[in-house]
């Protein structure tokens, strides 16, 4: 069976190939591989009386009759992969027509991309551009957002200086940005290392990108998570150009509170960026770890 969903408007196509289906085969689920989610399902008893009354009121608006609907919820394993598939929203980018599956059902407020994402099919492209030789691995077919300000991330692995060099600087009414590193952001091991518990990925992979996680907050509140993002901001300026452009403006900018910095002589600092608009400039300089600002946050990295 295929299913094409449309849960925004409520229908399910092409209901008479699945009806014929739930007719002939009502103990199979269904065929479209990114559906393929009943071997982690739990039973479709399991979920409440009001979600199981939603399902129905889906289904009837849909157009299936009563007696189809019946049969759907005598089958487990059909009307879980069904109840599952009916949460996933299929969203449109924009930017280039691309679309991306979302399972957001556990968050308070449906997810929405930000202007600056780009799809899986861009980000692979630029990664080929960066690095022919380590391709990103297949991307999520279910994006399962934690927080509403989540995105998908292709990273590759590199160093600290390779990627912020890969980093272009945004484009503003037509006028190109410079790079600035300030002078004390050194990457050699004796002024720069992670923070403790990080550990950065070492394969090119999908990963959920938080860039507002921590805001307002001081960046060593998050040293010692395995999650908070080091290299990976660089990542996403290599894959989000126009991601500079939100800063201050809605969006704050980030603190790479994955590393810890060595600033007067103590592991007391962290790298962050900046954008200084009178002199079009993007920055990467360092600040004391222990300071708040709500302009800056302390974005998260996870493996989607």
């Amino acid at each position: 069976m295929h299913i094409t969903i449309c849960i925004q408007h409520a229908v399910l196509k092409p209901k008479d190939k699945l009806i014929a289906s739930i007719c002939e085969l009502p103990s199979k689920s269904c065929g479209d591989p990114r559906k393929e989610v009943s071997l982690v399902m739990a039973s479709f008893y399991d979920i409440t009386i009001g979600q199981q009354v939603e399902f129905q009121r889906v289904l009837a608006s849909a157009g299936f009759t009563d007696s189809h609907i019946a049969r759907i919820i005598k089958e487990p394993n059909l009307a879980s992969t069904m109840y599952v598939a009916i949460q996933l929203r299929t969203i449109v980018l924009s930017c280039c027509g691309e679309s991306i599956t979302v399972d957001d059902r556990y968050l308070t407020d449906p997810w929405q991309p930000k202007s600056w994402f780009r799809g899986y099919r861009c980000q692979r492209i630029t990664a080929e551009q960066h690095w022919p030789s380590r391709p990103l691995p297949e991307a999520p077919r279910v994006f399962i957002p934690r927080t509403s300000t989540e995105h998908p991330l292709g990273h590759v692995p590199d160093s600290f200086d390779s990627l912020w060099d890969m980093a272009d600087a945004p484009q503003k009414d037509g006028v190109s940005y410079t790079k600035y590193r300030g002078e004390g952001v050194k990457s050699d091991r004796a002024n720069l290392h992670l923070a403790p518990n990080k550990i950065e990925f070492t394969e090119p992979a999908w990963l959920a990108f938080d860039p507002e996680r921590g805001k307002g907050e001081r960046p060593n509140r998050f040293w010692g998570q395995a999650d908070c993002a080091a290299s990976e901001i660089f990542s996403a300026l290599i894959q989000f150009p126009e991601w500079p452009l939100a800063w201050f403006a809605g969006s704050s900018a980030p603190n790479l509170s994955g590393y810890q910095l060595k600033y007067d002589g103590n592991w007391s600092g962290v790298p962050c960026l900046s954008r200084w608009d009178d002199h079009r400039q993007l920055w990467l300089f360092g600040s004391w770890a222990d300071g708040r600002n709500v302009c800056w946050s302390s974005p998260s990295v996870r493996e989607c």
